[in-house]
């Protein structure tokens, strides 16, 4: 996860898809023309601090998490404009209940199933509740029968079988 000085220092590039932890230190709502409500956060880190918009939709889905001194975790599409950089959140989580999720690489071709098999043993030495995503010709989203641990050697494992590009935990 990145930190905020990363994302406000051309750390990554506009419309791309974050997620950000820290601390909400202060949230305004406001009515839309429609009558619906959103919010505007402050989120800050150990590093800076971020503006957030939080458009209805995801507000009434996360109201209870958008207060003051929440630590929270973000996920959203950056926004570069002229006025600085902020995140447009699509969905938070407390940082109790916040999990991250493994996204893995499969090779294609000969040895995918030599791949598959190894994949099968790592993951049935870390079961856990980290939900598992793959990718073979398409994203593919396992059952949670299939979620792995979030310990340092289940991604070192995935890292051995797959190489260092091919695992993303997030």
């Amino acid at each position: 996860m990145p930190r905020i000085d990363f994302l406000l220092h051309g750390g990554v590039k506009d419309k791309q898809l974050v997620r950000i932890g820290g601390m909400l230190i202060e949230t305004k709502r406001i009515t839309t023309k429609k009558g619906e409500t959103m919010c505007f956060a402050t989120l800050e880190d150990y590093t800076e601090q971020l503006e957030v918009t939080v458009f209805p939709r995801t507000f009434y889905q996360h109201v209870n998490l958008l207060v003051p001194d929440m630590p929270v975790v973000i996920q959203g599409k950056v926004d570069v404009t002229d006025d600085g950089v902020k995140v447009l959140a699509d969905r938070l989580w407390s940082l109790q209940e916040y999990q991250p999720e493994y996204y893995l690489m499969l090779p294609e071709g000969e040895a995918a199933d030599e791949v598959q098999t190894r994949l099968k043993e790592v993951m049935a030495q870390h079961p856990g509740n980290h939900v598992v995503y793959i990718h073979q010709g398409r994203w593919q989203k396992l059952g949670n029968e299939f979620g792995l641990d979030g310990s340092d050697e289940t991604l070192k494992a995935l890292k051995d079988l797959l190489g260092e590009g091919a695992v993303k935990k997030r």
